[in-house]
Order: structure tokens, then sequence, then C-alpha cells
């Protein structure tokens, strides 16, 4: 992942401390993130929250995880993302992202920031996660 990530990261991508806070502090937006920095785009809504509820609860999430992560997605994350220029909805397809380069930025920082993330005992850690569902590719 480190070669495709530098090939595709601009010199240099700009955010706002707010917006970097804002973007990285919630656990499902750094989900986001990071499924869609691993995907090949357009990823509708759709599928981006499949991803992001196997990417949270592992294989045997439930319909209500699911459903729980689509309501997220719909009324806040997306936006977030989107207004702080992280994902850019498609033109001409409803519902269907990619991520921009600055995605590719706080991806590589959130896995930065997870490498060294004390985790509370009985939590699993979020590289643990990416590591129990096969690797980011694939997530």
């Amino acid at each position: 992942m480190t070669g495709s990530f530098e090939a595709r990261l601009p010199d240099s991508v700009e955010i706002d401390e707010d917006g970097l806070y804002e973007c990285l502090s919630n656990e499902r937006r750094r989900a986001v993130i990071h499924v869609l920095a691993s995907l090949r785009p357009p990823v509708t809504k759709s599928e981006l929250a499949d991803r992001v509820t196997l990417f949270i609860h592992g294989p045997q999430y439930s319909s209500q995880d699911r459903k729980r992560v689509l309501i997220g997605l719909h009324q806040a994350h997306l936006d977030t993302l989107e207004n702080h220029g992280v994902i850019e909805e498609i033109a001409g397809r409803k519902q269907a992202f990619e991520p921009t380069p600055l995605a590719f930025a706080l991806d590589e920082l959130r896995a930065a920031i997870e490498d060294v993330v004390v985790v509370d005992a009985g939590h699993t850690s979020l590289r643990e996660r990416l590591e129990a569902t096969g690797g980011g590719a694939d997530v």
C-alpha cells in the first residue's frame, strides 16, 4: 500500500486543525476514510456501508449494525468528509463517492496514529481489525 499511496499523494495537501480533528476524531469517519482509500472508485453509499460495517464489526455483523452505519453515513459522516474536501460525490452518479488526495494523506496519518495509540483492555484496535479482515485492499 505504501508504494501506491506515494504515487497518488500530492506534494502537499491542506486541511485546517479543526477539520483535521473533526475528520479523525470519530472512529466511523476514520473507517470511511480508510475504506475509500482502499477501494477503486466509484464507491456507492450502499457499498461503503457494507465495507465500513465489515471493518468495524467484522464478518459476523448484523443487519442492525449495517443499518446504524448507513444512517450515520447519511446523516453526518459523508457530509462532514465532503465539507472538508476528503471525499467527493461523483458528478452524475448520485450517492457514489471517491477519495480526494487528502483522503490518502489522512489514511496514512490514521495508520500512523494507530501504531502509537494504546488501546484499552478488551477493545480491538483498528489495526487488529484491519489485519483480521485481510488487510487494506480487501476491507
